[in-house]
């Protein structure tokens, strides 16, 4: 008897436990709007999209506290460079996905 395979996801790539650590800690920031990671061949860069008030440190604080925390927490061997990026100081979010390269995989959002 022949049956009809049902359609399946491709599934989806699983996030490092460090990665997911971190989006966890930058759901609870109101200000975070997007956790990117690009793969750069010198290491993984994790990317922060906040909508805040333009150029003011005040609300990067959280998240750069939450990013001290991982590299604290993290083996010493484990490489990751992090940035923010205001959606606030941009002219659209093109402008900022422009900024950040093509090759980023968007692992949070809200």
């Amino acid at each position: 008897m022949k049956t009809r395979a049902s359609p399946q996801k491709p599934a989806t790539p699983a996030i490092n436990p460090i990665y997911q650590k971190y989006i966890d800690k930058i759901a609870t920031i109101p200000s975070a709007r997007k956790v990117i990671l690009v793969d750069d061949e010198e290491g993984p860069i994790i990317w922060t999209v906040i909508e805040a008030a333009p150029f003011k440190d005040a609300p990067r604080s959280p998240i750069y506290e939450a990013e001290s925390e991982i590299l604290r927490d993290s083996p010493e061997d484990v490489l990751i460079d992090f940035h923010v990026s205001n959606l606030s100081e941009y002219a659209d979010e093109e402008e900022v996905f422009r900024n950040i390269g093509p090759h980023a995989m968007v692992m949070g959002q809200r």
